[in-house]
């Protein structure tokens, strides 16, 4: 197991009020493939990351990592995957990360967003309440609904 970070060098926001449940970039490495596809896409080549971002990659991933590291690996994925507009694919792999980590509030709000980007009301508000369930004093996630 691994321990945590005194002094992360990020912090989720939805983390910000529970030290136990912090995702910090200095306590877990991303994948060199996830580092990849960040960086072509910051220059503009979306395509390329699409391929490093592939269904194969993700899965491969997903199935041989820890649990610590598939939450914060598949959680920059799916982010990744909505800048470059596959955002199905992103919707999925949220989901999927909540199947092996269904107490997540980091995850029931990005899938809320999503579903709010895409004028899907109802499924942001239903995220955004099991979000609640889990921190219910989470200033961001209220501010969501």
């Amino acid at each position: 197991m691994r321990k945590k970070m005194k002094n992360p060098g990020f912090v989720h926001p939805l983390h910000a009020n529970d030290p136990n449940n912090m995702v910090s970039i200095d306590h877990w490495q991303l994948p060199l493939w996830v580092k990849q596809a960040r960086s072509l896409i910051d220059q503009g080549e979306n395509e390329k990351a699409a391929q490093l971002l592939s269904p194969e990659s993700i899965n491969t991933y997903l199935e041989q990592t820890s649990s610590d590291d598939k939450l914060f690996a598949g959680y920059t994925a799916a982010e990744l995957l909505l800048r470059i507009g596959q955002i199905q694919r992103a919707e999925d792999l949220y989901k999927e990360i909540l199947k092996s980590n269904p107490d997540n509030a980091v995850i029931y709000n990005a899938l809320a967003m999503l579903c709010q980007d895409a004028g899907r009301i109802g499924d942001a508000i239903e995220y955004l309440t099991s979000a609640m369930k889990i921190l219910p004093d989470e200033p961001m996630i209220w501010a969501n609904m």
